[in-house]
């Protein structure tokens, strides 16, 4: 490893200290001891160590103590009969009851106050955004254009949401690396097309007022802010890190206090693909390759935090983004164009039905895959810690090991609950969080609710649902 990517590697291991729950902090002040010595015993720097190391964990601190942001409306929920509920800036629900309320409104407790920010201007449009896909494509079709375009995903049913999550596809409806790679690599082909000089660079420039109009997520931020610089570098320099790379947008991402779950996620996505990919390899392998190191390397995060897992989401991933990418494009053109031409509406909408079509059957096909184990912390931590020691060390061929072995284990020590008779409430059974989570370890039981969907008898196949408004209809067998 290379000087600069292992400085960069230590003063993102200490910028994450003053940010981080105090059950993480061991493990990363290990990594961060590791590679400071590693660093030292190399390059005999102490000064650099020492100064660099004070600023990683001074700025960070500062900025999370002095940041003062108001929370606001999001996205505003109807269910029907009159009943609205307000989501917010800090993930809260909040009904609305007998009040004019906009998406941008500053929230007080359970009030709310007109704004007439630029923030919450952009809210609106993208609102309307939506608003105007609605009306042109059927849903749930429009539903999934608004999440992989405008980040809005709070209209996708949980039959859907759970179909991806369960195939191992759900990070399609998050707007992250994928989604910013591949419209910025779709206007740099068009720029090449105009035989503009640095296509790639211009390409970056472009796309940045669009951004704000997918909410400007922690994952939109960082992913854009990764892509501009590997672009900018390859097209001016002759040498580019990628790793260089990924930890200063790694670090901007931890000094505007964005770093969350979302974006350990991604950052380990994208590590996995740059350290596991070489130049010599061929076009299949290489595939196989940015879909399984992913897989395995978010592995842990997602076994400790959620417990589910498709054993071949690397083989359903590879599938589903070969009709994903024209139907992103595709939604995204029709955005830009504000939803006026009907001929791409329609092409839009058909991507749509065809790539959503083939997300159920990729859940058909593989939901035999599904694991269902819900790991320790000390678990997910030191298999994390293992993968990352491997990099610095330079032991790469061995770094998807860990994973791996993890992934066994898992499968190997799943505990089902089988043969038991439940009853969950109805709001419970049918929730997206349910069954693409806890519902998965229930195995032969027979589940009683007040209320069941069809789709939850589809996803939880293994049991025998009985909804207790059909039972109660039954005529009696008694004379």
């Amino acid at each position: 490893m290379k000087r600069h990517e292992l400085f960069m590697f230590f003063l993102c291991s200490v910028a994450l200290i003053p940010i981080s729950p105090e059950k993480f902090i061991p493990f990363i002040l290990i990594f961060a001891f590791a590679t400071g010595v590693l660093y030292f015993y190399r390059f005999q720097s102490a000064k650099e160590l020492l100064l660099g190391g004070l600023i990683a964990f001074t700025l960070p601190f500062a900025a999370k103590h002095f940041e003062k942001e108001k929370e606001i409306v999001v996205w505003i929920k109807n269910y029907g009969d009159n009943y609205q509920v307000a989501i917010t800036s800090k993930h809260r629900y909040i009904p609305i009851k007998n009040q004019d309320v906009n998406v941008g409104d500053i929230v007080l407790g359970k009030n709310f106050l007109p704004n007439e920010s630029l923030k919450a201007e952009i809210l609106r449009l993208r609102k309307r955004l939506y608003e105007k896909g609605e009306e042109k494509i059927d849903f749930p079709i429009s539903a999934i254009c608004g999440a992989i375009t405008l980040g809005i995903r709070y209209e996708i049913p949980p039959s859907i949401k759970s179909y991806f999550v369960l195939n191992g596809t759900y990070h399609l409806l998050a707007i992250s690396g994928l989604h910013i790679g591949i419209i910025l690599g779709a206007v740099a082909f068009i720029l090449k097309l105009l035989k503009l000089r640095k296509p790639w660079s211009k390409a970056a420039i472009l796309i940045l007022p669009l951004l704000p109009l997918t909410g400007f997520s922690p994952s939109v931020v960082r992913s854009y802010i990764f892509l501009s610089l590997l672009s900018i570098g390859m097209e001016n320099y002759r040498k580019v890190s990628p790793l260089y790379l990924l930890g200063v947008a790694m670090l901007i991402t931890i000094l505007l206090n964005k770093f969350n779950l979302s974006a350990v996620l991604s950052f380990l996505a994208v590590l996995g693909i740059i350290t596991t990919l070489t130049e010599k390899e061929n076009r299949i392998l290489k595939t196989i390759k940015v879909s399984l190191a992913p897989m395995l390397f978010t592995l842990p995060v997602i076994l400790y935090q959620f417990g589910t897992v498709n054993v071949i989401s690397f083989l359903t991933s590879i599938i589903a983004e070969f009709l994903f990418t024209p139907f992103l494009i595709a939604t995204f053109i029709s955005n830009l164009t504000g939803w006026h031409f009907n001929f791409l509406n329609k092409l839009t909408e058909f991507l749509g039905f065809i790539f959503l079509k083939l997300e159920q059957i990729l859940f058909l096909l593989s939901k035999s895959f599904v694991t269902y184990n819900k790991i320790t912390l000390t678990a997910s931590a030191i298999t994390i810690l293992i993968t990352l020691l491997l990099i610095i060390f330079e032991k790469r061929k061995f770094q998807l090991i860990p994973a791996t072995l993890l992934l066994i284990f898992a499968i190997v020590t799943q505990h089902h609950t089988t043969e038991k008779k439940l009853e969950i409430p109805g709001w419970k059974l049918n929730s997206f969080f349910f069954l693409s989570t806890e519902g998965q370890k229930y195995e032969n039981c027979k589940i009683i609710s007040n209320y069941v969907f069809p789709y939850a008898r589809k996803i939880l196949h293994r049991n025998t649902l009985i909804d207790k408004r059909v039972e109660g209809r039954k005529p009696s067998t008694h004379k």
